[in-house]
């Protein structure tokens, strides 16, 4: 599983590769307690901080401000409800392990 912070415009944003079972284990744990959100839609930023994207063998899911957006590699699509942003400020704190803290303490100020 791959996952990228959305984070600049015009440059590569930062990726690491999640391997570890424990982090999988909470990563799928948190994601299979999220409601659907009818009619919910992704209302990210284009400039700075974006959200967090996780890419599996199943799909890419983003995640930003509370809101998953799910497009499956069957070109299925769902929204979900990630109310206090638990899986995707776990996504960020996992970033800590492959980044320079400056970046990781930045977008963590946000919440």
């Amino acid at each position: 599983m791959v996952c990228t912070i959305l984070l600049f415009s015009g440059q590569n944003d930062p990726s690491w590769e999640i391997d570890k079972f424990d982090d999988l284990e909470k990563i799928g744990e948190l994601f299979n307690k999220l409601p659907e959100l009818r009619n919910g839609k992704l209302n990210n930023s284009i400039l700075g901080y974006h959200g967090v994207s996780l890419k599996s063998e199943t799909g890419l899911y983003t995640f930003y401000n509370g809101v998953v957006e799910c497009l499956g590699n069957d070109n299925s699509q769902k929204t979900l409800l990630d109310e206090d942003r638990k899986l995707e400020i776990f996504l960020l704190n996992l970033s800590k392990k492959n980044f320079n803290d400056l970046i990781t303490n930045i977008l963590l100020t946000e919440f």
